[in-house]
């Protein structure tokens, strides 16, 4: 099994930003880091990893200062790295930016796609579902606990009534 792993680097939750016309000043950021859900998501791949012997990439749009959170990714246990360099993000709106992700799963053949909730920075979360759209795959999304059976996912997530199971064949 093959997991794509969606992340963004972001400013640290911790550092101190400065804005500029409206904008984040990127040029004052003192720390950046991987959004946290994005590191949720690589946990989570990579405990699927060790159960069942997925390979795991992980895969980041962004300016070259993102190769920082690939080298955090590969450290912790990603196999694979890769980097769609866009060094003005602010340059493409969201779906210009999930249609570059899409086109990456694809061409690393994925069998499923992780990514977290939201970005710590835009807290859009349109990626992931975005990209599920354009690969034309299903999507679920809050999923709390994830495991695979050989034939499909199970995926728990929250509910309106707690808690709900959902599965996804694969």
């Amino acid at each position: 099994m093959d997991i794509a792993v969606l992340i963004k680097y972001v400013p640290d939750t911790t550092a101190k930003i400065s804005i500029s016309g409206g904008r984040v000043d990127e040029s004052n950021v003192s720390k950046w880091s991987i959004s946290p859900f994005d590191e949720y998501a690589l946990e989570a791949a990579l405990g699927m990893k060790e159960a069942n012997g997925a390979k795991v990439t992980a895969i980041t749009c962004g300016p070259s200062r993102s190769e920082k959170g690939l080298r955090d990714a590969a450290a912790v246990g990603a196999d694979a790295l890769v980097h769609i360099t866009v060094e003005d993000l602010m340059t493409l709106d969201s779906t210009m930016i999930q249609g570059l992700l899409a086109e990456a799963v694809k061409q690393i053949g994925a069998d499923v796609v992780f990514c977290g909730k939201q970005a710590a920075d835009t807290n859009s979360g349109s990626t992931g579902p975005g990209v599920a759209e354009l690969i034309g795959a299903a999507c679920v999304t809050n999923a709390s606990e994830i495991s695979f059976d050989g034939s499909g996912f199970n995926v728990m997530r929250p509910a309106s009534n707690g808690s709900e199971r959902v599965s996804v064949s694969s």
